[in-house]
């Protein structure tokens, strides 16, 4: 609890913290910039080291076919079936016994090299589309070729090599190597039965390594050691490959690819393009990022000069209106304007709001002093011990017994702790213990009437509210006429969602009806309460002082239970009560209080509460 009470009273300034969001903001451009270059290197790494090993898994696949060819090639030569019965097929006998042994002869000759070239075709199938196979045996003028490139160059091949045998020429493989031979790529083997090979064009081998390249290859040399000569290919813009162009009297070219069965080297140069291109968009992102750091930069000098300046202004501004309770300063941001002018707003209300709860306070304190007053009454306490004194001088013990039990009632219900709030009941039961009292000590007999509505009883009303108002009129009325009568009557005066209007009793007031519902913004159920006497009623001066809330001076005694009801009406009530004074068409006074219920209200069985 103490570690999280320290952490909570660290405050860092607005500014420091804008001051570190730039900081990181500029740590990691700066770690991104650096990132960025060393996933590049990474990248170009990456990309050079699978250029070769899928050069590499190219060229060991082509060297292990180059292999499995020359091993082919070699038994077929020697052992082969395909071969022995073509050179056998081809013998040629000097006269024919019979037209039939002639037939025989050719169709057993086109037999076996259709043999011969079903055997060309599966080594196709298996190796490559791009190989091409031959079998020749010049003593017997005998020519069998097949492979998957197109048949003009095939024959242009096979013309080339029978121009090799005829001058004597041929070059044949050793130790297993294919050759250059032109613009093809060779091999070559020689037996009693005759020449057989397999070659390539130059131009497919390089078209299969541009194919695999995942950059792209520009441009292969193939390099014959033995001629110091070099087949070049390059790869055009529109993705064909260009025709070989040979050049003479070259070394051996740097970082060239050697491959065990073949006498001639490799060379594969990338397309720099490419690279070109892959690096354009880091050094884009690098262009781009200075350009971020600069703005941040630019940014903080303004946030710094334009808008942290104000926001210390703002801040020491603070620390004054704490002292002064006024925003001074002329802010250059209108946030911080308006926001000035809203505290100086709020500073004056809060010193109304001040004024106003400080004014509040005491006319409570003046209430509930009154409110006292009302309970200490000295002179009607003596009165009532001299008439228990009398009493007892006649000796009236039942008397005496009634009255004390009146009296305890009484000082039981008055001394209630502050203003808690009784019900509309127990207020009419004091009231009624209250009147007997004043018979036993004035020695007469008061006619009253006490009536309350059904399902009013239970509501709640400040305490000596309805007594206070009989007081009056007992007090006001006791030696005008003989035989005081007063009448309380509790009762609803509206209907639940209608707006509560009652008839004012001196038409000339008033010229008709009030509405209940003017002031209290409300058209909810009120309660009337009204007490009636049968003396001579107000005077119109004191209807006039009554109408216009003047209850007396305070200090002066005068209406001082009038006043205090009335005032502790407003302060727990407010709008939702009003106090009418009036006198009756017969003679008498009357005053009504209106209560706005606010659901207090239950159902009770009976017709009401009638005491008389």
């Amino acid at each position: 609890m103490i570690l999280g009470m320290r952490r909570s009273g660290k405050r860092r300034t607005l500014t420091g913290q804008i001051s570190r969001i730039v900081l990181v903001l500029i740590l990691v451009g700066l770690m991104e910039a650096g990132a960025a270059y060393t996933m590049l290197e990474w990248y170009h790494e990456q990309v050079s080291e699978l250029e070769y090993t899928i050069s590499d898994i190219y060229l060991s696949e082509t060297d292990q076919n180059f292999n499995l060819i020359n091993t082919s090639i070699r038994s077929m030569l020697h052992d082969g079936n395909e071969v022995l019965d073509v050179v056998e097929s081809y013998y040629s006998p000097v006269d024919y016994a019979a037209e039939v042994e002639r037939l025989a002869y050719i169709l057993g000759k086109n037999n076996s090299v259709i043999q011969l070239k079903n055997a060309f075709a599966d080594m196709v199938i298996y190796y490559g589309s791009r190989f091409n196979f031959f079998f020749l045996n010049p003593e017997k003028q005998l020519s069998v070729e097949y492979g998957g490139g197109e048949y003009a160059k095939r024959a242009d091949f096979m013309k080339m090599l029978e121009q090799y045998v005829e001058m004597d020429e041929v070059r044949y493989t050793i130790n297993g190597k294919w050759f250059l031979l032109g613009d093809y790529i060779c091999t070559i083997y020689h037996s009693s039965n005759g020449i057989g090979g397999a070659y390539i064009w130059a131009e497919d081998f390089a078209t299969n390594m541009f194919g695999i390249s995942p950059t792209g290859c520009s441009s292969i040399d193939i390099y014959d050691p033995g001629n110091q000569s070099s087949l070049v290919y390059a790869k055009q813009e529109n993705g064909l490959v260009s025709t070989a162009e040979l050049v003479t009297n070259v070394g051996m070219p740097e970082d060239s690819y050697r491959l065990e069965h073949a006498g001639f080297v490799c060379r594969f140069v990338m397309d720099t393009s490419k690279y070109e291109k892959t690096v354009l968009l880091p050094v884009l992102f690098l262009g781009l990022l200075a350009i971020y750091l600069v703005i941040i930069a630019v940014t903080w000098l303004y946030t710094r000069r334009r808008v942290l300046g104000q926001v210390n202004s703002f801040y020491n501004n603070l620390i004054e209106y704490k002292d002064t309770e006024r925003f001074a300063g002329d802010m250059g941001v209108e946030e911080f304007a308006e926001a000035g002018k809203v505290l100086n707003q709020r500073s004056e209300e809060i010193s109304q709001l001040k004024i106003s709860v400080y004014e509040e306070q005491i006319n409570r304190q003046k209430v509930e002093l009154d409110y006292a007053q009302l309970q200490i009454r000295p002179h009607f306490y003596i009165n009532c011990l001299n008439i228990i004194h009398s009493m007892a001088q006649e000796r009236l013990t039942g008397e005496i017994q009634a009255f004390v039990v009146y009296i305890s009632r009484y000082f039981r219900y008055i001394f209630k702790k502050g203003m808690v709030p009784v019900t509309v009941e127990k207020e009419l039961e004091f009231t009624e213990t209250y009147l007997k009292i004043l018979e036993c000590m004035n020695d007469t007999k008061y006619r009253y009437e006490v009536f309350c509505e059904e399902g009013l009883s239970a509501v709640r009303i400040p305490p000596l509210l309805i007594q206070t108002f009989v007081e009056n009129a007992v007090k006001h009325n006791l030696d005008d006429v003989e035989g005081c009568e007063i009448c309380v009557h509790v009762e609803r005066v509206c209907g639940s969602g209608q707006a509560a209007q009652t008839r004012m009793p001196d038409a000339d007031k008033t010229g008709g009806d009030i509405c209940l519902a003017e002031n209290g913004g409300s058209g909810g159920e009120w309660m009337r309460i009204t007490v009636c006497d049968n003396g001579s009623g107000f005077d119109d001066v004191t209807l006039e002082h009554f109408d216009a809330g003047d209850y007396g001076e305070e200090g002066s005694g005068y209406h001082i239970g009038i006043r205090n009801a009335v005032e502790r009406m407003k302060m727990i009530y407010g709008e939702r009560a009003r106090v009418v004074f009036s006198n009756l068409p017969d003679g008498g006074a009357r005053v009504e209080l209106f209560l706005l219920t606010e659901g207090q209200v239950r159902q009770e069985n009976g017709q009401g509460l009638t005491r008389r």
